[in-house]
Order: structure tokens, then C-alpha cells, then sequence
């Protein structure tokens, strides 16, 4: 694999051993034969209880498998709990760790290499903290922007390129003798009333859409693990759902690993052990002795089917080493340099460049004085809310990396006046002698609707409290988090709080005013409410959720006072705290959405904007805006200063249209990860050339999205039922069906020099099953700079007497190439590649006739085209 520079291209190896770590087998498995491992598994087993099987298939703690149950003879040198850590992004649990980019970046790259070494670098992270197990890679598919998990899965829209992806990320995490896990199966592509929505699929979407980047994980990757969704589908729920578990998964698939519920996904323990869930996550309330044994007793569940599932985990167990070896492995460092390499690589490539108006973009020599704006420059690179969220163990800014690439002597300044931050935000009060002092003067109640007399009465310089760890965020305010003392700790969980004072805005005209805490708020300005959900607050619709912010848009005047009462009620128990991205306390913070004095002056504008953990996440959606009327700064601060680059963040498209003719140059990180920073400026300064691809299609509305009429936000919220009436049109299929132009299509982005295509040659001709077609092009960089191109090649059967998209993603490679530089092209067809999902066969079936092959630089770039023929119809299982 080989990294684009502006003057040389730098050659990475997969450094699996990097860092000592043992490595057993292509799998992680042990290296012993399959016949030691049925004899070990066959002696434990021969030994156990029926009890002690019913205990064994319930988990325990939060995360983990049980032990083996103690036997007299007992096969192996350790007998450890296994350790399992929610590890989508990086490894969670105890400390922090690497935060790698999101899956919709690492899809981004296109390159499954990078997929490779990510998980090879996440399953030495898991080693090195002595864990046994990761909850991860994510494969759901990106239906609509909105879905509140969509940036953490490596999917996108399509299920060829996720496949791929999938694939190699199991095996590198495998490589390094931990389990991987395919997550969530299936169709968990919403979080709106994820426990309890039925998703209505017909059969060949299911089998040609939403199951093959889990069917490529079986039966390509061996993967150890799958974890069962908590939706039901066509009306069973995933963990119970005897079609996908017992059918597909261990029938079709033959899969031989062990199927986890997601936590407390099981609604009837007796139909998950009959219909194929192996595990009750967290701690078997719904499969153990007391509720299994009797149904066992009674001749309604066979002993057979639970000696299948205890067999399964100890063969896992068994097969990975883990009663022969330690699982911690010292000489795996928490900061492992490889992951802190292989996350950097992955937001290098992954970065999609998506306007470049007059090749503002890479900055030249010229540019010697840049503004930077927007919250997510400063910290540590956004991720999204939930069990993805890992606390980096280290990081670089996007400020401190446009610092630290911007040529010496150039002006970098971090413009505080247009992002609403509770540490930039400067508060008044008048004080006891009348004079005007800093801060808020806050009244706290022991009750939770400001009753009576305030207990307590403080000045707090800026609301930016974390209640629950008693610590004030990035310690902007000079009070602490705690509650004040007068509160009783019997109040503390539900007291309330009045703040007021004043402002004193420096800009003139739009600003935006913003609140995010654990219960209910209200906010007003000289007497207008602009925010109230004091008597209804966004609870989220899981236990520890999301703690969501809401802002408001005013005009006002520069110089005069405002005043300004924030009431805060709290509803403890609904939030997380932030170390997984939530809040359990208050912020409130506000800012000018013109810009500042002297901004035309800056030769360029560097704009961080978008989500974060505040807007998306695990158990709610998001929505299609970018937050805090970011696109009328955008208009603003471009309308000012032509030379504007907008860096967005978040798990998808937002509504561009309101501002994307204005901006001068728009890059989309999706969530970089920790080094983010590092790789953000090096594109800008072109030290490493852009090289990412649009995973998903951006509309130009939402209304425009194939699947947006079935998406809860349509449906109003918590819907009990989704129709996924688009069939196979999700993404550029159902663009293409339709004859709607998207905003920037599937497979796009730009670069900072230009490929070239040709020579495409196609052979056989006459394709009749015995051996793959090979497609032949040649690749070559016409301009000036070493970059990367990603060759995509896409099917077209012509005239198909059955539904078909237009085309479909069945080839991909990326080419790294100097300039000048030509590259030959191999890329191969089967019989999958040209197969649909014959429901009356139940047989994978590819029809004979005319198919035309389509190779480019996007789905709407294509550069060459050929045809071939099938000869006779070919057939295959599933």
C-alpha cells in the first residue's frame, strides 16, 4: 500500500508483527489441527451439568462471556473470562485508546489494505489490554443521512464495497488473536425506536443489499463472532428470528461461529434458543437454567439445540488459544505507534475532496495569513455519541495541525467570535455594588421547578458544568461541577437552577444562542423565549443516551446589553456523561454568525464545521442541517472572504444547497479520528494529495433520497413498522431508476491532479461459467502532482427479462501513480458478479444475455465501457 505525497510516494507495509504481538494463524485461531480442537472441546463438554451448559450460554458483567464451567478434567492451562470490549472505533472499556476513524471514513479510503491494517492494529489495541474480544467491524447499510449510526459503519450504501472492506478488517483483527464481530444482523440502518420497530424487506433485497457484507464475513473472514440486532425483521426480532439465524446464517452459510445478542435484544428466551441466538448478552436474564430448564423438561426446546450453542462457545474458546496462552500481551503499548500510524492513514485517504473552486486548494506559497472558525478545530477530532465513543489517548487539533504544517511565519489565528463555545462565551452580571462583573449569577433550588427560595447562590463565569464527575469541561469556569452543598444530596438528581445576566455582542446583526444539558431548559433573551423544553425534555429513547443541544437565531446590535435567564431542570438517569460523549450538567454559549471585523483581510478561511458526540449518535437520529445555523455563517463569512474552505464533519450528507456555490472549497472528513488534525492539513497544504471516494451518494434534498419517505423522521418518530419500499434502489441505484441528479454522486471526489482511462479490453467475450471474465484498462496520471485514482468498475445486464438496477459496483482498485505514471488494470467478473437472488429457486442465478461492463471514476464518471455475453444460465446456492 503506498501513500500519496506531492513529491514522492512513501510504501507501508502490513506491519502485523509491528509490535511483537504473537500472531496464530490466518484467523487468530490456534495453530493446533481441527481434530485437537474437537477433542478438547468434546472433553470439556462430556463433563458439564445441564445446568451448568444452561449458565454457560448467558453472559456476564456487561461485556463478557462466562468462564468455562469448572470441570475435573480440564483441558487447558487458564480458564479466563472473556473479555470482550465495544470496540467499533477503537478499544473501549477501562482507559483510553486510539480513536480510529469512523467506518464511513475508512470506507472513504476505498482501500481494503487500510481495512487490513486497521483491524490488525484494533486487535493488537484489544491484546495489549489483555481483552479477548471486539464488538466490531459495524456492516449495516446507509440508507438516509440521517441514521444515527451511519458514520460508524464501513458499508455506505453498497454492499460490494462493504463486503470488501468487511472482509479484510475481520481477518486483521483475527490475525492478532482476538475475535471479531459482525454487527448488527440486520437492518439496524435507524436508531429511532430501534427496540421495537419491524423492518418489512422482501427476500432478494435482504439476500442482495443489506446480508452480503455479513455473508462475506462467514464465509470469507471466519469470522468468531455475529451480533444480532435489536429491530425485528419481516416480524420476528432479530435475536429470535429463526429465517436469518437458523436459515441464512448456519444453514446457507454454514456459519460455525457464535451468535450474540446485542444487550438485552432478547425479548423471549425460549424462541432465541430455539431459532439460533447462542449468547444472551449482558447476563442471560432471558436463557438460563431457571427459564430454559423447565421448557427443557417439558420436551418443548431439545437438549440437542443447547449443546450446540455451549459446543460453538468452547470451540471458540478453544480454537483461539485462549486456555493456553495469556491474553495480555506488554509488549503491545496502550499509545500503540502502529494503530496512532494506521489512524492516520486512514483520515489521509479517507478525506473526500469535494469542491475546489479555481484550485483555491492545495495553499500555495501565497497564503501567509489563514482564520481558522468552528468548534471542531479545537480538541480533539468529533466522533459520534455511544458504544463507538473512545476517549483518544492522544490527538492533534485541526488548529494545531494547520499550525504545525503552515510554512513558518504564516499568521494561523483561531477566531473565537462565530462558534458558539461555553469557553469563549462571555457572560455579565451586575454585582452587589452595581458594577458589572463576569459571569452569571446562578440560583439553585432543591427542587426541580425553581420553587421557593434558592438554596444556594453562586457566580459562575461560564456554564460549562459536568455534574456527575464534579469537573468543569477543559476547566473554562472558575466553579466547579459540583453541585453547590446546599443542595441536599436527596435533591441532587432532580434540583433545578435560574441564571441571569447580560451580554454585550461586538458584531452586528444574526447570532445563535445554544443550550445542551440533562433535563429540561429555557432560555430567553431581553423577555423572548428562544429555546423551551423546560416541562419537556429531549429525553433519548435509550438508558444513557445522547444529551442533545438545541440552539435559537436572533438579530442583534452591536455595543447594547442583552439580558439573558437560562432555567435548568434536571432529570437525572436518561444521560450519559461525557467520557462517552454525552453530558450530565449544563453548557450554554453564544455567537455571531457574521463575520468578524477584519476577516476579508486573511488569505484564507478555514472552516470546522458539523457533528460531533452532541448531534449524532447511538439511539437517536440526526438531522439533515448542519446545527447552530452553520449554513448562514457559511454564506456569510463567504460572502466576506471568497477564499473560505469548509471542513465538514459528520456521518453523511447534510443540505448543501444553501451555501455550496458560495464556499470557495468543501473537504468532508466524516469523523477523521485522533490524528484527524494531522491528516485535515496535510491535504490542505498539499502534503498529501487528496484520495478519497464517496461511499454514499449526497443528495441534493433529502426528499431526493430514494429511501425517505420510509425513514422514521417521515414517519413521524416512533413508528412501529418501516416498509423498505425502495427495494433494491437505495443510493445510486434508485438515483439512477429515478433520473434524479444527485448533488455529488456515489464514488466522487476530487484531486489535486488528473487519470486518465483507456485501453479497456474484455475477454472472454462468450463467458459461460468456467472461468471469470477479466476486465483490462490502464490508469494514468496526467497532471503534475502524485496521486491516487479509484478505478470503479460496474455491470449493466442489458434487457434483463427481470428487475435489475441500471448498473451495480462489482470491481474496484485504487492506483497510486507519479505523474506522468501509467498503470495496467486486472480486475476479474464471476458468476456472483452477474447473479440476482432467485426467490422461487432460492438460488443465486445469473441469466444469459448481453452485459455491458462500465469503468470510471464515479458511478456518474464513467470513462470506458465493453460488453460480454453469458452464454447459458448459471446457478449456484446460497
Amino acid at each position: 500500500m503506498r501513500l500519496v505525497d506531492p513529491g514522492k510516494v512513501i510504501l507501508i507495509g502490513l506491519f502485523i508483527n509491528a509490535c511483537n504481538v504473537s500472531v496464530r494463524g490466518e484467523q487468530g485461531q490456534s495453530t493446533a489441527a481441527p481434530g485437537d480442537v474437537d477433542t478438547r472441546v468434546n472433553t470439556i463438554f462430556s463433563q458439564l451439568a445441564p445446568d451448568a451448559k444452561l449458565s454457560y450460554i448467558g453472559g456476564t458483567g456487561f461485556f463478557d462471556l462466562k468462564p468455562v464451567p469448572p470441570v475435573p478434567d480440564f483441558p487447558g492451562n487458564l480458564n479466563p473470562q472473556i473479555y470482550q470490549t465495544d470496540a467499533g472505533l477503537g478499544v473501549r472499556r477501562n482507559s483510553p485508546g486510539v480513536r480510529f476513524p469512523s467506518g464511513l471514513t475508512l470506507a472513504a479510503t476505498w482501500n481494503p489494505n487500510l481495512a487490513r491494517e486497521q483491524g490488525a492494529a484494533m486487535g493488537q489495541d484489544t491484546r495489549a489490554r489483555g481483552y479477548f474480544a471486539i464488538e466490531g467491524p459495524g456492516m449495516d447499510v446507509y440508507r438516509v443521512p440521517l441514521g444515527g449510526r451511519n458514520f460508524e459503519y464501513l458499508t455506505g450504501e453498497d454492499p460490494f464495497l462493504g463486503s470488501e472492506l468487511a472482509v479484510q478488517e475481520v481477518l486483521g483483527i483475527q490475525s492478532q488473536g482476538a475475535w471479531a464481530c459482525a454487527k448488527h444482523y440486520v437492518c439496524n440502518d435507524e436508531e429511532e425506536n430501534r427496540t421495537e420497530v419491524n423492518i418489512r424487506v422482501d427476500e432478494r433485497t435482504l439476500r442482495e443489499i443489506y446480508l452480503p457484507p455479513f455473508e462475506a464475513s462467514v464465509k470469507a473472514g471466519h469470522v468468531a463472532t455475529v451480533m444480532g440486532a435489536y429491530d425485528k425483521v419481516n416480524g420476528d426480532w432479530c435475536c429470535e428470528n429463526s429465517f436469518l439465524l437458523q436459515k441464512v446464517l448456519k444453514g446457507d452459510w454454514g456459519f460455525t461461529g457464535i451468535l450474540v445478542s446485542d444487550y438485552e435484544a432478547i425479548h423471549n428466551g425460549v424462541r432465541a434458543a430455539l431459532n439460533g441466538c447462542d449468547v444472551d448478552l449482558p447476563a442471560g436474564k432471558h436463557m438460563n437454567p431457571a427459564t430454559l430448564g423447565p421448557v427443557i423438561s417439558a420436551g418443548l426446546l431439545p437438549v440437542s439445540t443447547i449443546d450446540d450453542k455451549v459446543r460453538r462457545i468452547l470451540r471458540g474458546v478453544i480454537s483461539f488459544g485462549f486456555l493456553d496462552r495469556q491474553q495480555l500481551d506488554p509488549a503491545v503499548p496502550l499509545d500503540n505507534p502502529y494503530s496512532e500510524r494506521v489512524a492516520l492513514e486512514i483520515a489521509r485517504e479517507g478525506i473526500v475532496l469535494l469542491k475546489n473552486r479555481v484550485d483555491l486548494l492545495p495553499f500555495g506559497p501565497g497564503v501567509r495569513s489563514i482564520a481558522v472558525l468552528g468548534a471542531r478545530a479545537l480538541g480533539a477530532p468529533p466522533t459520534g455519541f455511544g458504544s463507538s465513543y473512545v476517549t483518544p489517548i492522544s490527538w492533534v487539533s485541526e488548529l494545531d495541525g494547520i499550525r504545525s504544517a503552515a510554512a513558518p511565519g504564516t499568521r494561523v489565528d483561531y477566531i473565537p467570535a462565530c462558534t458558539p463555545r461555553p469557553e469563549d462565551s462571555a457572560w455579565e452580571h451586575i454585582d452587589e455594588h452595581g458594577e458589572i462583573a463576569g459571569g452569571l449569577k446562578g440560583e439553585y433550588f432543591a427542587n426541580n421547578y425553581l420553587s421557593g427560595q434558592p438554596a444556594a447562590t453562586r457566580i459562575d463565569l461560564h456554564l460549562n458544568l459536568e455534574w456527575t464527575t464534579g469537573i468543569t469541561p477543559e476547566t473554562a469556569s472558575v466553579a466547579t461541577g459540583q453541585v453547590p452543598p446546599q443542595i441536599p444530596s436527596t435533591s441532587q438528581a432532580t434540583f433545578s437552577a435560574r441564571w441571569s445576566g447580560q451580554i454585550r455582542p461586538q458584531i452586528p446583526g444574526a447570532h445563535v444562542f445554544k443550550v445542551r444539558g440533562d433535563g429540561g431548559l429555557r432560555l430567553s433573551v431581553e423577555g423572548r423565549v428562544l429555546i423551551d423544553n423546560f416541562n419537556n425534555p429531549d429525553l433519548p429513547s435509550i438508558v444513557y443516551g445522547p444529551t442533545p443541544a438545541r440552539s435559537a437565531r436572533i438579530d442583534l446590535q452591536a455595543g447594547r446589553t442583552y439580558r439573558v435567564v437560562i432555567e435548568y431542570r434536571r432529570v437525572k438517569g436518561f444521560f450519559n456523561s461525557f467520557e462517552q460523549g454525552g453530558l450530565q450538567g449544563i453548557q450554554a454559549s453564544w455567537a455571531a454568525l457574521q463575520a468578524p471585523p477584519g476577516l476579508e483581510k486573511y488569505d484564507a478561511v478555514v472552516m470546522c464545521l458539523g457533528l460531533g458526540e452532541e448531534y449524532e449518535g447511538e439511539g437517536c437520529d440526526r438531522a439533515f442541517q448542519l446545527p447552530e445555523f452553520e449554513d448562514e455563517l457559511i454564506r456569510n463569512l463567504s460572502r466576506v472572504n471568497p477564499h473560505t474552505v469548509v471542513c465538514l464533519h459528520g456521518g453523511g450528507n447534510f443540505d448543501s444547497l444553501p451555501w455550496i456555490d458560495q464556499a470557495g472549497a468543501c473537504l468532508h472528513t466524516f469523523y477523521p479520528g485522533q490524528n484527524g488534525g494531522q491528516a485535515l492539513a496535510e491535504i490542505l497544504f498539499g502534503r498529501v494529495n487528496p484520495s478519497g471516494k464517496l461511499p454514499v451518494t449526497f443528495e441534493r434534498r433529502l426528499e431526493d433520497n430514494p429511501a425517505y419517505a420510509t425513514f422514521p423522521e417521515q414517519l413521524h418518530g416512533h413508528t412501529a413498522e418501516i416498509a423498505y419500499a425502495e427495494g433494491l434502489y437505495i443510493g445510486y441505484r434508485g438515483y439512477e431508476k429515478r433520473s434524479v441528479t444527485p448533488l455529488f454522486p456515489f464514488g466522487y471526489g476530487l484531486s489535486y491532479t488528473t487519470f486518465d482511462f483507456s485501453g479497456l479490453k474484455v475477454t472472454p467475450a462468450a463467458f459461460d461459467g468456467t472461468a471469470p471474465v477479466t476486465v483490462t484498462f490502464i490508469v494514468k496520471n496526467t497532471g503534475q502532482r502524485a496521486g491516487a485514482e479509484v478505478a470503479q468498475l460496474y455491470v449493466r445486464q442489458n434487457n434483463p427479462p427481470i428487475e435489475r438496477p441500471i448498473k451495480e459496483l462489482k470491481g474496484f482498485r485504487k492506483v497510486y501513480l507519479d505523474p506522468g505514471q501509467s498503470e495496467q488494470v486486472s480486475l476479474t467478473l464471476d458468476q456472483r458478479s452477474v447473479a440476482y437472488w432467485n426467490t422461487a429457486t432460492q438460488q443465486w442465478t445469473a441469466l444469459p444475455g448481453s452485459y455491458t461492463v462500465l469503468v470510471g471514476a464515479s458511478s456518474q464518471d464513467i470513462r470506458l465501457s465493453g460488453d460480454f455475453s453469458l452464454t447459458r444460465e448459471l446457478t449456484a446456492g446460497p
